[in-house]
């Protein structure tokens, strides 16, 4: 049995004056006014889920100190202590790492060494077999799963549309009653801008007929939409050009001024980098030693 260790890497600090660095995130400005001719009306109904994340979200996203300063006590957003997960029979993995609101973690490792199955733990989709994982302080063991994933939005390699047209997708429109919600259309409107995609006409083109670059990024919008605190993202630039990788990476950045936590798996890193960053470490999934347990 193979048991990967992660291995995680931060980069140099900062040179600061006084010893500290302290960033906030900017609020989010919403404005509000008629619909326009040509929008769609609010499909669905419900109010977005709240839970204890919303405190770590309050807090300042991220403090990077040097010197003598120290830290005030802060909740991760999401922390795993010896959390063990089996990617196929023959491996098992380990990790530990925190993830404060308003920072990335970019997981890298070989093919096969886990770094989808270990989204799919931390999204609840796949239990773990050991180890602890808490969501602003939450323990998984504590919160039902349903209410975990409202907190939490991963978008795979490929994302699948519901019937329907992308204005559906965006409602869920297509998906049981209870996760329907009502469509911000300003918002998202201005999703699909940043992301490079004329909403007018996406509105009500079928979203079962969308390139698999159109589908990653009306995926993503349909995320961002319900407002998670945490997103988990496979690959999101695989399937853009350059051009649209830069404005998927862009609005990503921005999620982390408003005080959202990203963890990623992707292999293109230095575009990344460039935009996060100290903002972003990497946690790294290695080969690992052979044995029946324990951390390598």
């Amino acid at each position: 049995m193979v048991v990967h260790t992660p291995r995680v890497t931060t980069p140099a600090p900062a040179v600061a004056s006084e010893g500290r660095l302290m960033y906030s995130r900017r609020p989010r400005r919403r404005s509000h006014g008629r619909r326009p001719a040509g929008r769609p009306r609010s499909l669905g109904r419900g109010p977005p889920a709240r839970s204890a994340v919303a405190a770590a979200r309050r807090a300042a996203p991220w403090r990077l100190l040097t010197g003598a300063a120290t830290a005030a006590p802060m909740v991760a957003l999401l922390q795993a202590e010896e959390l063990t997960f089996s990617p196929h029979e023959a491996m098992t993995c380990r990790v530990s790492f925190a993830l404060e609101a308003g920072a990335a973690l970019r997981i890298e490792g070989s093919s096969g060494s886990g770094k989808t199955t270990l989204l799919r733990v931390l999204a609840r989709l796949q239990g773990a077999a050991g180890g602890a994982l808490r969501l602003a302080g939450e323990s998984m063991v504590e919160v039902p799963p349903a209410r975990w994933r409202r907190q939490v939005a991963l978008l795979p390699q490929r994302p699948a549309m519901l019937p329907g047209s992308v204005a559906d997708n965006l409602a869920l429109a297509g998906a049981p009653r209870r996760f329907r919600r009502a469509l911000d259309v300003k918002r998202a409107e201005g999703l699909l801008d940043r992301l490079g995609l004329d909403p007018q006409r996406l509105w009500t083109l079928d979203a079962q007929r969308l390139s698999g670059g159109e589908a990653a990024r009306v995926a993503l919008c349909r995320a961002l939409l319900a407002d998670p605190p945490l997103l988990l993202l496979d690959e999101p630039t695989a399937s853009l050009d350059a051009q649209s990788a830069r404005l998927l990476i862009a609005l990503c950045e921005r999620q982390l001024d408003e005080g959202r936590g990203l963890l990623l798996v992707a292999h293109e890193s230095a575009a990344w980098h460039e935009a996060l960053g100290e903002r972003l470490t990497t946690l790294a999934l290695d080969e690992g030693r052979h044995g029946e347990g324990g951390v390598a």
